[in-house]
């Protein structure tokens, strides 16, 4: 039906009740919770996800983080990943844009997150938003 919407979940290593001895302490991991179990660098999964929107650039994706780490650490992700230029704004209230407006504008990347919404302007706090 053309939804596009990945459920991440985001922490601190060295905040993860099982961290990985395979990363620092202080890496942003994609892992549910117990990063030892599995994990891949946030910027990294990011990157894939910049790679996809590249080979299909009709599509928007929303991401929905369960996060675990503050909004100045996604935004470096966000750039290293080359996402920042692709990301959705909204303003709490307004009508959404139609995905054609979003496609046509390039703002193919909604995040909706349950922590540290409204950090920044494409940080959107889920519960509210959604």
């Amino acid at each position: 039906m053309g939804v596009r919407a990945l459920m991440l979940d985001i922490h601190i290593n060295g905040n993860s009740e099982l961290p990985t001895p395979n990363a620092p302490v202080n890496a942003v991991l994609l892992c549910h919770e117990y990063c030892l179990f599995g994990h891949r660098s946030l910027s990294f999964g990011l990157t894939e996800i910049r790679s996809w929107l590249d080979t299909h650039p009709r599509e928007v994706v929303t991401l929905i983080l369960e996060n675990y780490v503050d909004a100045a650490s996604l935004e470096t992700a966000m750039n290293t990943a080359g996402l920042t230029d692709l990301l959705a704004t909204h303003q709490s209230g307004s009508p959404w844009a139609t995905l054609g407006e979003m496609i046509e504008a390039n703002k193919r990347v909604v995040v909706l997150t349950h922590s540290e919404g409204g950090k920044r302007p494409w940080l959107l706090p889920v519960f509210s938003e959604a």
